[in-house]
């Protein structure tokens, strides 16, 4: 959620690659990916973020754009109805 909360904000995301983050980023247009555990490349991109505000407001705009494309109320809603309706017919 921290990731999509940040894209809502309009804000740079630095993240690594790992579980499900690759759903949520896109690295060098919505954010930035660094290595599990890679220390350096992590402090390489904060330090490249902190030094190219020009970068920050791009992938933060872009971040901004790609949560309202995709997670748009009316979208989540009828993906949640679809989910309920399966789960109904399947008598789960």
């Amino acid at each position: 959620m921290t990731v999509l909360e940040a894209h809502a904000c309009g804000k740079p995301v630095i993240a690594s690659n790992v579980g499900g983050l690759g759903d949520l980023v896109v690295n060098g247009e919505t954010s930035l990916l660094f290595k599990v555990g890679d220390v350096e490349q992590l402090a390489a991109k904060m330090l490249y973020i902190l030094r190219n505000e020009d970068m920050a407001v791009k992938l933060g705009s872009a971040g901004r754009k790609f949560v309202r494309g995709k997670f748009e109320i009316g979208k989540t809603i009828a993906m949640l109805e679809r989910i309920y309706e399966s789960v109904v017919v399947k008598g789960i």
